[in-house]
């Protein structure tokens, strides 16, 4: 046959020529010309026909592949392939041996001690034994190591031995090897792994595959056995850092932490000073005091769910004092005892109850929300705890702020919260304000009059009984300009009730129809008109029928952005309320007036 054919042209040629790489147009490739010199030789050479191939395989990778620093052709010709002589490459430049694979290479044939700055060997599909006599040890860089489908059959303590002695090692591949499924032991990769955190090897953490991807579950597998490293936190904590933690972002960089299912005792934050994030379920916590150490304030997200946890006094303790920002906490699936739970139903009310009124913040409890009526509820149960009324608005502020600082806050929906009394002094940005649907009776006394930013006011639907009171509790408000008001007792929305209460805007808080800020009631404009109806029917002496004339006017001119009285030649009074045309007899230039729809009687003869 051609093969046959060709083994027989290679014997006859392959000893004495050691340029021939070619035969017919095809290269002569390493596994080939082992077959054709151990017919020439015979088996009394085999073993220096083994390293031969080792090194004709090595020479084959480093210059065809280009690994080398001299590219080009190989030679491999026995006496041109030596390692140690380099002739055709410096084994210390190698970096990348791919094409060891498939040669049938046995352990004794086999020495890589020269190739130190290997990163990653490929020897599968051989017929080693053994990893220690490889000179494995030796590749200080070594990253990626292919044993698979050899005959390695030495115990798992010499082949951790081996990994232990590769600092950089990050994968190897040792599946179809007899050492991998020997008969009464487990999973020989779990086998390896658990020798490695035995040894307490650097390897056991930086390890990140060993055939398949050890997952932290694996790791937990081998930490859970008997013995001093199954309780060892710092091989588990720096396991889980190594596996989780982003390489490019800093630890003090770090919003989201997720450490869940590491089988951690405890954990030092110190360094993770910007965390807003921390997962910690599924680990062994007992006391959050003491075993989660240095938390950052800046933490909103807590889970401890399926911890160890013992203590609600002791959990409310940590919010209240170390992460006072928190706003969701994960707690379920710990062992609460029941003596830190009474007199509550539930571990939920324990908490509530036992956190500080000034503990306003958390918004969810195992992701189901809490709600105001649910904390002062939980607080009149708890030992010294008042459920007042303002109790109830600084909880829905709090909620409502979301984390921002109440002084900051510049829009705030207080709507349909059964409020009964508000404390609005520190709102000194808001811009709009809604109070709508509560069960207030009066503003006075609330701090309204520190909102002196406030644009819109909704108070409609609660029971404010008194005009007066409420136009002078809104009185320092003089960028005003939205008022809703209505479906209150002190208050109604057609025209007579929207004059009434402009007239205690001027009785009760002082102003006139030139300062008043309102531009809207009810959600419709207050007009010229309503201003100075208002106007008259006070008993005031400011506001006698001249003097609500002069505003009448003032008001229009301003409405229309005349400057000049002087040159105002045209001039619109149409459906203002006129009751006399007296005060235009200071425009004297005027040639054009529409004076339509006013409740002029007569026309004086000045004018």
């Amino acid at each position: 046959t051609a093969k046959q054919y060709r083994m027989a042209v290679l014997r006859a040629l392959l000893v004495r020529n050691r340029a021939l790489n070619w035969l017919d147009g095809s290269f002569i490739g390493v596994p080939e010309r082992g077959e054709a010199l151990r017919s020439v030789f015979g088996r009394r050479r085999d073993a220096a026909l083994q390293r031969y191939l080792f090194a004709a395989a090595v020479a084959f990778d480093a210059t065809v592949s280009g690994a080398a620093h001299q590219r080009g052709e190989p030679r491999l010709h026995p006496e041109d392939v030596s390692i140690v002589t380099q002739t055709q490459y410096e084994p210390a430049r190698i970096r990348t041996l791919h094409h060891l694979a498939n040669h049938s290479l046995v352990t004794a044939a086999i020495d890589l001690s020269l190739f130190t700055s290997l990163t990653h060997l490929n020897l599968a599909h051989n017929a080693i034994t053994d990893l220690l006599p490889l000179g494995l040890r030796a590749l200080q860089s070594l990253v990626v190591l292919d044993v698979h489908d050899n005959r390695v059959d030495c115990s798992i303590t010499e082949v951790a031995a081996v990994v232990d002695s590769l600092p950089a090692l990050e994968c190897i591949a040792l599946r179809d090897n007899p050492i991998m499924d020997k008969p009464g032991q487990a999973e020989g990769r779990l086998q390896l792994l658990r020798a490695l955190v035995e040894r307490k090897s650097t390897s056991a953490v930086k390890l990140r595959v060993i055939d398949t991807e050890v997952s932290v579950r694996d790791r937990l597998a081998c930490w859970a056995t008997e013995g001093a490293a199954a309780a060892d936190n710092a091989l588990r904590l720096a396991t889980v850092e190594a596996l989780r933690l982003p390489k490019t972002v800093s630890k003090g960089s770090l919003r989201v932490l997720d450490f869940a299912e590491a089988g951690l005792t405890s954990l030092d934050l110190n360094e993770f000073c910007a965390l807003e994030v921390l997962l910690l379920r599924g680990n062994s916590f007992q006391a959050l005091t003491a075993d989660l150490r240095s938390p950052p304030r800046t933490l909103r997200v807590l889970d401890v769910r399926e911890n160890s946890l013992v203590s609600v006094t002791d959990t409310a303790s940590f919010l209240s004092n170390k992460t006072p920002l928190v706003e969701s906490l994960g707690l379920a699936g710990n062992p609460f005892a029941k003596e830190t739970i009474r007199p509550h139903r539930s571990v939920r009310t324990a908490l509530l109850a036992s956190l500080p009124r000034e503990h306003l913040r958390l918004r969810s409890v195992d992701e189901e929300p809490v709600t105001a009526d649910e904390l002062l509820s939980a607080w009149s149960r708890g030992e010294g705890k008042d459920a007042t009324k303002l109790v109830r608005f600084e909880v829905v502020l709090a909620a409502r702020a979301g984390g921002t600082r109440i002084g900051n806050l510049t829009e705030v929906d207080l709507s349909g919260c059964n409020l009964t009394v508000v404390a609005l002094s520190e709102l000194v940005m808001v811009r709009r304000l809604s109070l709508a649907r509560n069960e207030l009776r009066t503003l006075a006394d609330t701090g309204i009059g520190s909102c002196t930013e406030l644009r819109a006011l909704d108070v409609a639907h609660n029971r404010l009984d008194s005009a007066s009171a409420t136009a002078e509790a809104l009185a320092p408000l003089t960028l005003l300009r939205a008022l809703l008001l209505h479906a209150n007792p002190c208050h109604t929305s057609d025209i007579s009730g929207r004059v009434r209460l402009l007239g205690k805007f001027y009785t009760a808080a002082g102003m006139t129809p030139g300062t008043l800020p309102l531009e809207s009631l009810d959600g419709e404009e207050v007009t010229i008109r309503e201003k100075c109806a208002a106007a008259s029917l006070c008993d005031d002496r400011r506001f006698d029928a001249s003097s609500v004339s002069r505003w009448r006017l003032r008001l229009v001119l301003r409405d229309q952005g005349v400057l000049s009285l002087a040159s105002l030649t045209s001039l619109d009074m149409s459906a203002v309320g006129l009751t006399s045309l007296a005060p235009l007899t200071s425009l004297p230039n005027l040639s054009a007036l529409n004076v339509a729809d006013n409740r002029l009687s007569l026309i004086e003869t000045p004018v």
